[in-house]
């Protein structure tokens, strides 16, 4: 489902410059091109003219595959996040990045993702890989931690 939601903020590049009907159009036409399996399924039930927007189609979906209670505890995992006992930090990252991708409205912003992962790894990988000279995420600017984190390697 991860692929499908890389269409929520799909833009027509700004090459195209089309008018905001179309960019509706758009949206959704590739969404259903891309939907498979059980979420094609869903869609193909629906009522002919239930859905005319983006906006009833991103609610219809998330209501039907995303319940309230399967999101909250997706969202908790994320929160939650520890790493394992004795893993790299690149595994770690990676794992992070998996739980983010299960729920991609999970409405964390990016300096608390980042914050999140920096105090959940194991500090003396922080001292040894040079992470705990990048400082609090107050100090810094968040995508400088995150394009740090996609740069680590396997430690």
């Amino acid at each position: 489902m991860g692929t499908l939601w890389c269409l929520s903020d799909l833009t027509p590049s700004n090459s195209l410059d089309l008018d905001v009907a179309n960019r509706e159009r758009t949206r959704l036409h590739l969404f259903q091109i891309f939907l498979c399996d059980q979420a094609s399924n869903w869609l193909e039930r629906l009522p002919a003219g239930s859905i005319s927007t983006w906006e009833d189609l991103t609610t219809h979906f998330l209501a039907q595959f995303f319940p309230p209670g399967r999101t909250s505890e997706l969202r908790n995992d994320i929160l939650m996040f520890q790493q394992h006992q004795g893993g790299s930090i690149s595994k770690a990252w990676t794992r992070f990045k998996d739980l983010l991708q299960k729920v991609p409205h999970h409405g964390i912003d990016l300096w608390l993702q980042v914050q999140i992962f920096y105090d959940r790894i194991d500090h003396a990988l922080k001292k040894d890989s040079g992470l705990r000279s990048w400082g609090t995420i107050e100090e810094n600017d968040s995508r400088e931690g995150l394009d740090y984190y996609r740069g680590v390697g396997p430690i």
